[in-house]
């Protein structure tokens, strides 16, 4: 057997004095290491390797080096009553969902420093934004042609309250548009108000519309140009409109196996029943909806999911002072099959389509069984629209307005003949001028 002082003789012939310092001190790491193990029947593994005899069983104590990883939580799915439910309306997000996942998805918040505190707005004037907002897709089609969609947001900035139209140009030509928007400020219950919009000409033309058919005083205010951020409110409007309008969009994809283009009927309900469903079901930091600010209670109505095959009971048409018209027809039938496009904010009537027909209100509807519900080929027939609900009545008018544009010429140019001959005779009988 060779000593340990003559091994160290041969380490230093063979590396140097550095070499074997550095050595040892390694060893010397080695040794502290093998005293961090722990032996369970309180022997303690020699520093040479071998042990006291018997096989001891070994423990790691704690490591101080490292660091816990924060690991993501994992979404736990609930019921398949709850799933149904959430599938509704998708409010409020959340995580389990893979439609609220890829439609509301964002960066990880930053968490708020102080306690949120809601703005007083009694005694001052109420703020209404607008603000164009554009949705682009690439249709369904062997041209692949851009479909584009703009819609106009309209938010109430005390209580939060959105609406959400399509609008085919911007600017105030739209006259079926200027109206709902005066509709919209006059269902806030506000007199006068501040109507507040960025500096897009197009936008600043439409805010001068509106001031100009309001009764009541509207004061306009324009944030300076090119600074999104000083017209805040508006534009999460615009975001939390796009991103539930999407949210609704897949979830009715997923449901009907199959793609909607975005230039389909059902795509402007949807739009219009995401902002109305961000009114009636998004709860704040106060604890309240935009429905509950503005009215005092809550929304009590039941609803259905958008593009749903429903069973929609007919209504009696009204003569006069409520009494409704006898029926004819007694064996008819009392409901018809139609799709549920949203509900109605005033009235709470649902608001149904006929495939291929026109939509129209009902007080009362009913599910069909699930395997029934969903129905790719009859929502893609959906062509009535919220600016024209009625299809073939819209056919029947246009035809209508060119009929009697086409009379009024026909008469004008009778008219003319009628005058051209009688100044011929006048001018025969008397001869001509001199």
């Amino acid at each position: 057997m060779v000593s340990s002082s003559e091994d160290e003789g041969m380490a230093e012939d063979l590396f140097g004095p550095e070499e074997v310092e550095a050595a040892a001190e390694k060893d010397d790491e080695c040794a502290d290491w093998t005293d961090d193990f722990i032996v369970s029947d309180e022997k303690k593994v020699d520093k040479d390797g071998g042990d006291d005899g018997d096989e001891a069983d070994l423990t790691c104590a704690p490591c101080t080096t490292g660091r816990r990883p924060k690991t993501l939580k994992s979404p736990v799915r609930p019921s398949a009553e709850a799933v149904e439910e959430h599938y509704a309306t998708h409010f409020p997000y959340r995580n389990w969902c893979a439609v609220c996942v890829k439609a509301k998805g964002v960066e990880d918040a930053h968490r708020r420093a102080k306690r949120y505190e809601q703005k007083e707005f009694d005694g001052e004037l109420k703020i209404v934004g607008i603000d164009y907002n554009s949705i682009d897709e690439k249709a369904m089609s062997t041209s692949e042609e851009l479909c584009k969609l703009k819609t106009m947001v309209i938010k109430d900035e005390a209580t939060g309250v959105v609406f959400q139209h399509v609008a085919p140009k911007k600017g105030p030509s739209d006259e079926w548009l200027m109206k709902r928007v005066c509709r919209d400020i006059e269902e806030l219950g506000h007199s006068d108000m501040i109507l507040k919009t960025d500096g897009e000409p197009a936008i600043v033309a439409v805010q001068a519309e509106v001031q100009s058919r309001r009764k009541a005083r509207t004061v306009p205010r324009n944030p300076p140009a090119y600074d999104p951020k000083s017209n805040g409110p508006i534009e999460k409007a615009v975001r939390d409109t796009a991103e539930h309008s999407r949210a609704l969009k897949l979830g009715l994809e997923e449901r009907l196996k199959g793609h909607v283009p975005i230039g389909a009927g059902i795509v402007e309900w949807i739009l219009e029943h995401a902002a109305f469903l961000i009114s009636k079901y998004s709860v704040g930091h106060d604890g309240m909806t935009p429905h509950e600010r503005a009215t005092g209670h809550k929304w009590h109505r039941p609803l259905v999911e958008i593009g749903e095959v429903v069973l929609a009971k007919l209504i009696g048409k009204r003569k006069y002072k409520g009494k409704k018209d006898k029926r004819k027809k007694k064996l008819a039938a009392l409901s018809i099959e139609a799709i549920w496009t949203g509900q109605c904010a005033r009235t709470g009537e649902h608001l149904v389509v006929i495939p291929g027909g026109d939509a129209f209100r009902c007080r009362t509807v009913r599910r069909v069984p699930v395997e029934e519900r969903w129905n790719l080929e009859k929502v893609l027939q959906v062509k009535a629209v919220p600016r024209r609900p009625t299809v073939a009545r819209g056919r029947e008018r246009h035809w209508t307005e060119v009929r009697r544009r086409a009379g009024q010429a026909l008469r004008a140019g009778r008219q003319a003949l009628r005058a051209g001959r009688e100044a011929t005779e006048a001018t025969s009988r008397t001869g001509p001028a001199r």
